[in-house]
């Protein structure tokens, strides 16, 4: 035998009745909660969609932030440069030293002179990962040097300490030829630096 639901409800006690028809209302409510939050959370998407992406359709243009002069003497400018990955440590190699600044004071933190530098000067420089530098002398010699940055927290501040780990030096040449031409590539146990000593053979050192 199949009941309606008037029927069904005429013969529910009045506490009964009341009691389904505000589970009724309830169930309704939650539905179009549920349907106006999934709604609303699309349209969220979608706006972050648009944030992350809109900026791929602008010009791009760069905004000069903070200038400095890091060369003191300028008959000997920087050979090449290279910064922590927080981008507050700057360091540079010069023919005859390495400095290293502080990007948000703006100031020389330390200035280190080369090793075993005997009168000669650094002609190129070749960088590899890891902030890796090989530095070629003007007698034929490579300088391998390790720069590290120690990053420390203190009440809640950042430090980021760089130093230098120097490499035994070595000569990749018998002649005292002047090392213009470099390149250098670390892995974790050792690296590789190639040479052209005369612009002519290729030296391959491991």
């Amino acid at each position: 035998m199949i009941l309606d639901s008037q029927n069904s409800l005429s013969n529910m006690p009045g506490s009964g009745i009341k009691q389904r028809l505000l589970l009724d209302r309830l169930a309704r409510n939650l539905v179009s909660v549920g349907g106006v939050s999934v709604i609303f959370s699309i349209i969220a998407i979608l706006f972050v969609i648009v944030a992350v992406t809109w900026p791929l359709f602008k010009d791009p243009h760069l905004e000069l932030q903070k200038k400095f002069t890091i060369a003191a003497d300028s008959s000997s400018p920087a050979l090449t440069i290279g910064t922590d990955e927080y981008r507050e440590v700057v360091y540079a190699v010069y023919s005859n030293r390495m400095d290293f600044f502080s990007l948000p004071t703006a100031s020389l933190l330390f200035s280190e002179p080369l090793p075993e530098k005997n009168n000669s000067k650094v002609t190129s420089v070749a960088l590899s990962d890891n902030h890796f530098l090989a530095l070629g002398l003007s007698d034929g010699r490579v300088v391998p040097v390790q720069v590290e940055f120690n990053v420390t927290f203190a009440d809640g501040i950042r430090f980021v300490n760089p130093s230098l780990n120097w490499m035994p030096v070595f000569s990749v040449t018998e002649n005292a030829h002047s090392l213009e031409q470099l390149a250098a590539h670390r892995t974790d146990n050792s690296f590789t630096v190639a040479a052209s000593p005369d612009g002519k053979a290729l030296v391959v050192h491991k």
